[in-house]
C-alpha cells in the first residue's frame, strides 16, 4: 500500500511539523511506502534525523527551493501544483482544512491545526491577521481558500487537533470531526526531577512570530518584583527577524536587559536544562489552537500560566488561567510558591498528549478507512 503525507513547509522540527513526521513514521510503521510531500524543499537533515529507521519513505518538494514567509499561501500553492498521486490513502497535516488535489478519489485525512480560511473575523480568532496590512494579506488568502475548506471538508475525514478547534469547524462549516491531540515527545522532559531547586525563573518557549505575543511578556515583568526573572527560548527563521529584533528593542527600553534573556535555536539539551532550572512556564497566545509548549513544560513540572481562551483551557487547572492582562503577575507569583505535590500533579496531566496515544488513535482511525 501507497500514502502520501502532505505538509507545506519544514524549517524545523516543532509542533505542526512534528505532527507530521510522526504521521509518516506511523504509516512506515504499519507497512505503507510513504512519499512525504512538501511545497517548498525541507530541512532534509532534520527529516532524515527525525524518520531514522523508517524504510519506504520518500521525501518530495514540490519546487527545488526553500521559500521564507508567505506561510498561509504556501498551503495554497501546496494544492494548486500538487501532483495527482498514486496512493491508497492521503493524510494532509499542513495547517489549514485544505483539500489536496488527488482527495476526491483517495481516502484522505484531513489534520486541521486551525480552520484559518473560515473562522469568524474576531480579533481573538485571527490574531495578527486582525491588523493592517496583515488583514489585507489575510482577506486574499480567504478569497482563495474559504471554498477549498468547504470541499475538504466533504471530501474527507477531518481530525481537530483539540476541542477548541473541534468547536471552531462546528461554528464555521456545522461539521463534526474527531479530536486526536498533537503528538509530545515527554520522554526526557519526565527525566526532569520535582524534588530540584529551581530558579525564580518564568520560561517561555516557541517560535519568534508575532502571535506569541511576547511583547506583552516583557510589559509584565514592569509590574514583577526584581527578583523574578524571563527567559524566552524561541525558534528564530528568516520569517520571524524582524519580530525578534523588535524584542530587543523593548528589552532595553524597559530596562530589562539584567532580568530577560532572549535565545534563540538552542538546542534540546539545552531547553531541558533550562526547563529544570525554572519554576513558572509564560504562554500568552490567546487563543492557542492546542499548546505543545505548555504540555511539554507540564511534563517538566513548571506550573504554566496560560489564557483561558484557547486549547490550554481544556487540560489546565482554573487557577492557572487568567482571563485579563492585569491577573497574570499574581498568577505567577502564586505558580513561583508550587508545591512538590502540584508539580506533581500538573506532570500527571500531560501524560495524556504522549506520542504513543497519538500513534494509537491515529492508527485506529487509518485501520478504519483501508
Amino acid at each position: 500500500m501507497r500514502a502520501a503525507v502532505i505538509y507545506s513547509v519544514i524549517e524545523a522540527v516543532a509542533g505542526s511539523e512534528r505532527v507530521a513526521l510522526v504521521t509518516t513514521d506511523l504509516l512506515a510503521s504499519i507497512g505503507f511506502k510513504v512519499e512525504l510531500i512538501t511545497f517548498s524543499k525541507p530541512d532534509l537533515k532534520a527529516v532524515r534525523e527525525f524518520l531514522r529507521g523508517s524504510e519506504g519513505v520518500n521525501v518530495t518538494s514540490l519546487i527545488p527551493l526553500r521559500i521564507p514567509g508567505l506561510g498561509i499561501y504556501q498551503r495554497v500553492l501546496t494544492y494548486t501544483l500538487s501532483p495527482r498521486v498514486g496512493a491508497d490513502l492521503v493524510v494532509s497535516v499542513h495547517g489549514d482544512l485544505l483539500p489536496y488535489r488527488s482527495s476526491s478519489r483517495i481516502p484522505t485525512i484531513h489534520y486541521c491545526h486551525y480552520p484559518l480560511a473560515v473562522v469568524p473575523r474576531h480579533r481573538d480568532l485571527l490574531g495578527k491577521y486582525s491588523s493592517w496590512p496583515w488583514r489585507l494579506y489575510y482577506e486574499i488568502y480567504r478569497a482563495v481558500s474559504a471554498p477549498l475548506a468547504a470541499r475538504a471538508a466533504e471530501e474527507g475525514i477531518v481530525v481537530a487537533n483539540s476541542r477548541f478547534v473541534k468547536a471552531l469547524l462546528k461554528l464555521s462549516l456545522g461539521i463534526d470531526s474527531h479530536v486526536i491531540y498533537p503528538p509530545v515527545d515527554l520522554r526526557d522532559l519526565l527525566k526532569i526531577p520535582l524534588e530540584r531547586d529551581r530558579e525564580d525563573t518564568i520560561l517561555m518557549l516557541g517560535r519568534y512570530s508575532q502571535e506569541k505575543r511576547y511583547e506583552k511578556a516583557l510589559e509584565i515583568m514592569k509590574n514583577l518584583p526584581s527578583w523574578v526573572r524571563l527567559r524566552i527560548a524561541g525558534i528564530l527563521t528568516r520569517s520571524g527577524l524582524s519580530y525578534y529584533r523588535k524584542l530587543k528593542k523593548l528589552v532595553e527600553r524597559y530596562g530589562l536587559e539584567g532580568r530577560v534573556e532572549l535565545l534563540r535555536n538552542i538546542p534540546r539539551e539545552k531547553i531541558l536544562e533550562l526547563m529544570a532550572r525554572s519554576s513558572v512556564f509564560l504562554h500568552m497566545y490567546r487563543g492557542e489552537h492546542f499548546g505543545i509548549a505548555v504540555v511539554e513544560a507540564m511534563a517538566a513540572g513548571l506550573i504554566p500560566v496560560a489564557w483561558d481562551f484557547g486549547g490550554p483551557s481544556e487540560y489546565l487547572p482554573q487557577e492557572n488561567l487568567f482571563k485579563s492582562l492585569e491577573e497574570i503577575p499574581e498568577k505567577i507569583l502564586r505558580a513561583l510558591r508550587a508545591s512538590k505535590s502540584e508539580r506533581q500533579r500538573i506532570r500527571e496531566k500531560s501524560l495524556e498528549f504522549s506520542e504513543e496515544n497519538f500513534r494509537r488513535r491515529m492508527k485506529t482511525l487509518i485501520n478504519s478507512l483501508i
